[in-house]
Parts: structure tokens; C-alpha cells; sequence
């Protein structure tokens, strides 16, 4: 029987053994960096990727490793205890191996025991090298093409507004109808064209950020008087309620203006005759913190984390926008240094909320 045993217990081992290395060489195998920690952080398994490029060494922790990003990703799932999931290439990690440019998309998923207690986090960073270098190749012909676009759509919304004035002559009151419908569809698509060359300027870097100190109430009162008018024609109040101590901002005049515009629009399109929409600002941890809110139809949960993607409309709602607006809004806030968020109720109304630096008290952080 001892020696039954002694056997069955070198079997075990030999078979953990063969487990352990098919294990490690699968995950070496991976383009991806895979990494499983303790519930403390220690790095328990690491494949090649994980060692060679982010320095996660089993026997090391994941502090040790001094990878902030890395870091806060596992603080994050310990303290949640729930899978994070990246929302785009924004939150791609950087790097560089023999002089080549790598890009990784973080996610981490918690490892439970069978009393549903934490046991460990699996960290997964995805390598999107070939996809962010399409995204690149996309973005550099849109934007080549819309300058293409851009000449030629010019000379039509001219002609049509040169026939439309009767400069050549006089016009039927079909032939009115018909340039009418060719000047708001061309209208539309120079709005489109321009919006994809502002998103190609903000994402190369070229359209610079020109800060400057804005009071807040003379902000507000400059976006919202050039579209009173139409919300007063659709039926729709537009309030304003600015905090007493709300302090100045540090905001580009030519670009902040934009992303109230886009939200404002989206409000005036989405909220019926008697709704309301309400721009709130007040003071929030060294920022400004604005709110515009509608009593509007809503946007569904499952379409909340894919408002701000380029080109997405919400289904049942794709005649009303080109699904580039919000998507500019978010490129100027990050651009200021701050953050957008969304909230909705379907039926009640969607919350759009941003930051932007307040000015400090000492003004030191005014350009020069």
C-alpha cells in the first residue's frame, strides 16, 4: 500500500509538472500579455509577453512592478470585484521593443474560490498593435478625403445659393422646392465634412488648445444666446443656473463653445414641445463642473458606452445625426484636461456632464 501510494504520488506530481509547463508554453505562445496574481498582487504566472515588455515577474508583486496603469487596474478589480474592460484605444498602453511601437489594451478579471471569496486577478493586456495602425490608416484617408470634398462641395452650395438669390434669373416655385431640399442636404454634409476635420485636427495634435481665463456665467449666456431662439420655436425651456462661487476657467474660446453646441443640439432634437433642458455649473475639486440636462426620450443603458464612438447613432435614432458630434465634444474636453460622462433614463431624459480647470485663486496657472 506505501509503495501504491509513494507511486500515485509521483504520478501526481509528474502529471502537475506536465500540466504546469503545457500551461506556461501555451501562454507563452500568446502575442498578449497574461499575467494571474494573488489577491494581495503577488504575480503567481507570467507568460513571455508579461515578462519581457511590462516586467511582470512571478514572485514579484504587481507594486513592485511600478506599472501605474498596471497598478490601478488591479486595485480596481480587487476593490470592485468585478471584470474591467477597456472602452477603446484611448485606453491603450504604450510601448517600445527594439525601436517598435506596440500598443496594448488593458483588462483584468477576478478569480473567486468556491465561497465566492476573492482568490486572484487574471490581467490580460491585448495586443492591438494591427488594429491601432488601421485606425490610423482609417482617420489619415477620412481626413484626406474630406479636404478632397471640401473644395468641390463649396462650389455647389454657391451655384445653389446664387440660383436661389435669382441672380440669373427667375425661378418656378418647384424648381425653389427642389434647390431648397439641395441646400439643407448640402449644408448637412459640409456640417459633416467639417466635423471630420476637426476630430483629424484635435487627434493629431495640430488644432493646439489656446487656454485662457472664461467667467462662467458670460460663457454660458455666449453659447446659449445663439440657440434661444430655436428652442423658443420648438416649444422647449432653456434655463440656466450658474453657482454664486463658481470661479473663472481655463477653456479655448474657439473650441469650448463647440461642445456645448453639440449638446445643446442633440437636447433640441431629442426633447419634445413642453420639455425642458437645464445647464447647471458649480465648483468641483479644482474644476468646473457643467451639466446639461433634458427631459427628452432617453438613450437605452446598452448604448450608453458607445455615444461618444465615431460614427455611432443609437438605433432607431440614425436619420437625426451624422454620430460625430459627441464625438468632438470628448476630443476638446480630454484636450482641456477634463472628463465627459452621460447618464439616461429612457422616456425621462439623458444628463451630459463635463469638467474643465477652474482658474486658481493666485491665477498661477494662467498662460504666460
Amino acid at each position: 500500500m506505501a509503495a501504491s501510494l509513494r507511486e500515485l504520488r509521483r504520478s501526481n506530481q509528474a502529471h502537475l509538472l506536465r500540466t504546469q509547463r503545457s500551461t506556461q508554453l501555451a501562454l507563452d505562445s500568446l502575442n498578449d500579455a497574461v499575467a494571474i496574481c494573488n489577491a494581495s498582487g503577488k504575480i503567481e504566472l507570467a507568460n513571455d509577453t508579461a515578462r519581457r515588455l511590462f516586467g511582470l515577474q512571478p514572485e514579484s508583486t504587481i507594486t513592485e512592478v511600478g506599472h501605474d496603469k498596471i497598478s490601478q487596474l488591479f486595485s480596481w478589480v480587487t476593490q470592485a470585484e468585478r471584470p474591467m474592460h477597456p472602452k477603446g484605444y484611448d485606453a491603450a498602453i504604450q510601448v517600445f521593443e527594439n525601436d517598435e511601437e506596440h500598443f496594448f489594451l488593458p483588462q483584468a478579471v477576478p478569480i473567486f474560490d468556491e465561497h465566492r471569496q476573492l482568490a486572484g486577478v487574471t490581467i490580460l493586456l491585448a495586443d492591438v498593435t494591427r488594429l491601432h495602425r488601421i485606425d490610423e490608416v482609417k482617420t489619415g484617408m477620412i481626413s484626406t478625403v474630406s479636404h478632397e470634398l471640401k473644395t468641390p462641395l463649396t462650389s455647389v452650395r454657391l451655384a445653389i445659393h446664387i440660383l436661389l438669390n435669382e441672380k440669373i434669373g427667375p425661378l418656378t416655385a418647384q424648381q425653389t422646392e427642389v434647390l431648397e431640399a439641395a441646400r439643407e442636404d448640402s449644408d448637412r454634409l459640409h456640417r459633416v465634412i467639417e466635423d471630420l476635420l476637426d476630430i483629424s485636427r484635435i487627434e493629431s495634435g495640430k488644432a493646439e488648445i489656446q487656454l485662457q481665463s472664461m467667467n462662467v456665467q458670460d460663457l454660458v449666456l455666449q453659447v446659449t444666446d445663439k440657440v434661444r431662439s430655436a428652442f423658443r420655436d420648438h416649444g422647449i425651456t432653456l434655463s440656466i443656473h450658474v453657482s454664486k462661487d463658481v470661479p473663472p476657467v481655463l477653456t479655448d474660446p474657439g473650441r469650448i463653445p463647440l461642445v456645448f453646441g453639440n449638446l445643446l443640439n442633440n437636447a433640441l432634437k431629442y426633447t419634445p414641445i413642453g420639455g425642458e433642458v437645464r445647464i447647471t455649473a458649480r465648483p468641483e475639486d479644482g474644476m468646473v463642473r457643467f451639466d446639461v440636462e433634458d427631459t427628452g426620450i432617453g438613450i437605452a443603458a446598452e448604448y450608453l458606452d458607445r455615444v461618444f464612438e465615431k460614427f455611432f447613432r443609437v438605433p432607431e435614432q440614425e436619420h437625426i445625426d451624422s454620430g460625430l458630434g459627441l464625438t468632438i465634444a470628448k476630443e476638446i474636453i480630454e484636450a482641456h484636461g477634463g472628463k465627459i460622462a452621460v447618464t439616461s433614463q429612457p422616456g425621462k431624459g439623458t444628463k451630459f456632464s463635463f469638467t474643465v480647470k477652474a482658474v486658481s485663486e493666485t491665477g498661477s496657472d494662467l498662460p504666460a
